[in-house]
């Protein structure tokens, strides 16, 4: 990954980065017209955002390609159950029932459901949920060239961070084979008198959405520039 870094301040990156063309020198240099120059940080090549629902759209294109099959749309497309077999204590899922009546069975079963995957898998509402991402979009008014020049891209950087410092918190699937990673990646289970991540708090709890003060449009006032061209 260091390879793929520009650390700010430093001669060696700075050679490196320049030969990669003048696009990614530019960005290296973004932030030197804050605080006069003063700023310290490091440019990934390899990092970025992605568009959602076009990386969604692509992914399914990838898949079709290799001849995956996708069922979608109601009934046939949606949930109805997960077919479980118990043993004891040990459960394994073995295919999914879906809206139209019809089992399929398989070798693997992969909830993708994100903050939903309590709907499907109940054991986990205390350690599942949604995080509130908020996402918001203002449009700047086209007369407003000065602040459309402030928060242009290439005046206004990007910063992006991840759960490691080397990116490389991946969790690889387990083929049923037990070692020492079993109890590393088991899936995480509440102990009574131990907390948790907050969620038991419910509705209770400081971070329901009711008690939160949240910003309104009067919080949302444009001064003009003076420097406004």
């Amino acid at each position: 990954m260091r390879k793929l870094q520009f650390v700010k301040g430093n001669t060696d990156d700075q050679e490196r980065i320049d030969k990669l063309g003048e696009n990614w020198s530019k960005k290296y240099h973004v932030v030197d017209k804050f605080a006069n120059g003063d700023t310290n940080g490091f440019l990934d090549t390899a990092a970025g955002i992605t568009l959602a629902d076009k990386a969604c759209t692509y992914a399914r294109h990838l898949c079709e390609q290799e001849g995956v099959k996708f069922v979608l749309g109601e009934p046939r497309g949606k949930l109805q159950d997960l077919i479980r077999i118990e043993n004891g204590t040990n459960k394994k899922v073995t295919g999914i029932k879906t809206c139209d009546g019809l089992v399929h069975q398989a070798d693997l079963v992969i909830v993708a459901c994100g903050p939903w995957t309590s709907a499907v898998i109940p054991e986990a509402h205390k350690t599942v949920e949604a995080t509130m991402g908020t996402v918001m979009f203002i449009d700047i008014p086209e007369e407003r060239k000065d602040l459309r020049k402030k928060f242009h891209p290439d005046n206004m950087p990007l910063c992006w961070y991840t759960d490691t410092i080397d990116n490389d918190y991946v969790k690889n699937q387990l083929e049923r084979k037990h070692d020492h990673f079993t109890e590393w990646w088991k899936w995480r289970a509440v102990e009574e008198g131990k907390p948790c991540n907050g969620l038991e708090e419910g509705e209770f709890g400081p971070r329901e959405m009711s008690k939160l003060e949240l910003a309104r449009a009067s919080d949302f006032k444009f001064t003009q520039s003076s420097q406004a061209e």
